[in-house]
């Protein structure tokens, strides 16, 4: 799980990481399920709405939407 919360970190810190958002997208349908993980990218993508980066919020939501997918196949 802690891969989940570097690669968040990561995205925080640089936006434009295409290595964290292809991270994030093998990570999120294992991490989903927690909570504190749930609730992390949340405030990941409030924080990127709030920044005015509304392409990184849309692919975060992606990513949680392929992952839900995956887990009710």
């Amino acid at each position: 799980m802690a891969d989940l919360f570097q690669y968040l970190a990561a995205l925080d810190s640089d936006p434009d990481d295409a290595a964290a958002l292809h991270g994030l997208a093998g990570e999120v349908p294992r991490a989903i399920v927690d909570p504190t993980a749930a609730n992390a990218l949340d405030q990941t993508r409030k924080n990127m709405r709030d920044r005015g980066r509304l392409d990184v919020v849309a692919r975060l939501f992606d990513i949680e939407i392929g992952a839900a997918r995956r887990r009710a196949a």
